[in-house]
């Protein structure tokens, strides 16, 4: 058979406040997505929700929060994708709610590593190409500030997953 592959991708209205016609349009995010699958594999229902920002949420966290730093999915976080309960999103009270990151703001953080990775191994690069021992010193420890801030990242993304 087949394959299929969940991919999402995060739509917000347009934010420039100088104009009411960008007001209308929407921006694209980042695309976020599953492995590869089975087409033979089971489809899980859509997520209740009290309104379409829930069902929002519910859809695009499992996909944001699954990417591993090769960009895919881990094959445990795949069948996860609804499994979360109805109660964890209607139940929640008022104080944990404002503790918790926005999806924009997840989104953020998610992007926001990607474009940090993208920068250790452009320095990376660098680094193999440069043969002056007096530059490569300056790039390694740019290249270390990069990787610390990375990790920075990921614990912080990761921490965001347990709320």
């Amino acid at each position: 058979g087949g394959r299929i592959k969940l991919v999402a991708a995060y739509k917000r209205p347009a934010q420039n406040p100088k104009s009411a016609a960008d007001s209308s349009r929407w921006v694209m995010g980042s695309y976020f997505e599953t492995d590869w699958q089975p087409e033979t594999s089971p489809r899980q229902q859509l997520p209740v929700a009290l309104d379409m920002a829930g069902l929002y949420e519910q859809l695009l966290s499992p996909l944001i929060f699954g990417k591993d730093e090769g960009g895919g999915l881990s094959d445990d976080k795949t069948s996860h994708i609804s499994d979360v309960p109805a109660a964890v999103y209607t139940a929640r009270a008022q104080a944990e709610q404002s503790g918790r990151l926005t999806l924009a703001r997840r989104i953020e953080l998610a992007e926001t590593v990607v474009t940090q990775q993208k920068e250790v191994e452009r320095i990376k690069t660098r680094l193999g190409r440069e043969k002056q021992f007096n530059k490569r010193v300056a790039i390694n420890a740019e290249l270390r500030d990069a990787k610390q801030e990375l990790q920075r990242l990921i614990q912080q993304q990761a921490a965001t997953q347990s709320h």
